[in-house]
């Protein structure tokens, strides 16, 4: 339900300073799982706590209405090993529209 996670991120992100929000797009030609982790360890100029806020990590709907383009395996194990030890003070935030409960990235959260 598209109005209730907009909902949601909204409240999510009035917690943080504007300043210390980054979002990011993945999916076709959006950032890798590598490349969010090294933004969740990057930190802040203006210390304190951190978002990193990632849409489309299952994709984009395309024709048929399908998702397409999500994130590959080497991404997911990227997200995963960095969920086992990650950076204080910033919070992760993945948006997807269909993650299934047994997958790995459903798993590490």
């Amino acid at each position: 339900d598209l109005p209730k996670v907009e909902t949601a991120l909204e409240r999510l992100r009035r917690r943080f300073d504007p300043g210390s929000i980054e979002r990011l797009v993945a999916g076709k030609g959006g950032v890798s799982g590598s490349e969010v982790v090294a933004a969740c360890n990057a930190g802040t100029l203006l210390g304190g706590e951190r978002l990193v806020l990632v849409t489309h990590v299952d994709g984009q709907r395309g024709e048929f209405d399908r998702l397409a383009g999500g994130w590959k395996t080497d991404d997911v194990e990227a997200i995963v090993a960095y969920l086992s030890d990650p950076a204080p003070g910033t919070v992760l935030c993945l948006v997807a529209e269909e993650v299934k409960k047994d997958s790995p990235l459903a798993k590490a959260s």
